[in-house]
């Protein structure tokens, strides 16, 4: 049997036409892996704030079923970098509330929190636990 020969690997410069061209792909697609990045950030403390409103509506529900202040509930579980619009806790806090509800209406800033401000979102969530 006999062996193969391999074909020698071209391993001569660029010409001139294509000299740079990786730099110039590299530097065109910089800006678009910069915006995935900060888009895929929002996203994910997007979605930690509204886990930490359902939070924070379950507490407000739970305190104030068990008699204590439900609005002080909600404020201390949501970020402080989140601004709290609106506090409701009781029956009519929630259409067809059976028990102790809340519902709580916040404002997620678009941007970087504290740094740069584009928009506002608004998330709302309630919460109902019976009467203890």
């Amino acid at each position: 049997m006999r062996a193969r020969r391999r074909r020698p690997i071209d391993r001569r410069r660029p010409t001139g036409s294509d000299r740079g061209s990786i730099s110039v792909e590299f530097v065109a697609v910089i800006p678009l892996l910069i915006v995935v990045t900060v888009l895929l950030v929002q996203g994910l403390l997007a979605a930690s704030v509204v886990n930490d409103v359902t939070k924070a509506a379950r507490d407000g529900a739970r305190a104030a079923s068990r008699g204590g202040d439900g609005a002080a509930a909600v404020r201390a579980q949501v970020p402080d970098w989140v601004r709290v619009e609106e506090v409701r806790i009781g029956p009519g806090a929630v259409t067809g509330c059976m028990g102790v509800c809340s519902a709580v209406r916040v404002s997620i800033p678009l941007g970087y929190p504290g740094v740069m401000e584009i928009s506002r979102i608004q998330v709302t969530r309630t919460a109902d636990f019976p009467r203890s």
